[in-house]
């Protein structure tokens, strides 16, 4: 009996081993490259833009234009992303989501303020991000 079940793992340890590394990575395989679109608006209290925030998305940063608008895109690998705001004298916004298309506006609270950072975020339809990128 010992004989028999070392020859048949020793004839079937390939199999065993490329079903484990194929089970084992299978959510890796799975995952591919997703289509991802946030923009937004960055805002102060009062509904005024702030231009020059810093975005980033992703480990890629932006400057929000004039008009404290920012667009990013493309494809990314992973199952989700997080997105964070700064500019002097407000305080930090940061968010993770899961991959969809998003347009959002981002308030930022004053230093002095009580209140915290936030961000509304609007799911896009894919027929709308025309409208949407910078």
């Amino acid at each position: 009996m010992r004989k028999c079940l070392r020859f048949m793992l020793k004839k079937y340890s390939f199999l065993v081993s490329a079903l484990i590394i194929i089970c084992g990575c299978s959510p890796l395989l799975m995952l591919g490259d997703r289509p991802v679109h946030v923009s937004g608006l960055v805002q102060d209290e009062k509904g005024a833009p702030i231009k020059d925030a810093i975005v980033e998305f992703y480990g890629v940063k932006k400057t929000a234009g004039e008009d404290g608008r920012f667009a990013f895109g493309g494809n990314l690998g992973a199952r989700g992303f997080s997105i964070t705001v700064n500019k002097p004298g407000f305080k930090q916004y940061d968010e993770a989501k899961s991959f969809a298309f998003y347009d959002i506006i981002v308030t930022l609270a004053s230093i002095s303020s009580d209140k915290e950072s936030s961000g509304d975020w609007h799911i896009l339809d894919k027929s709308e991000l025309e409208n949407y990128k910078k």
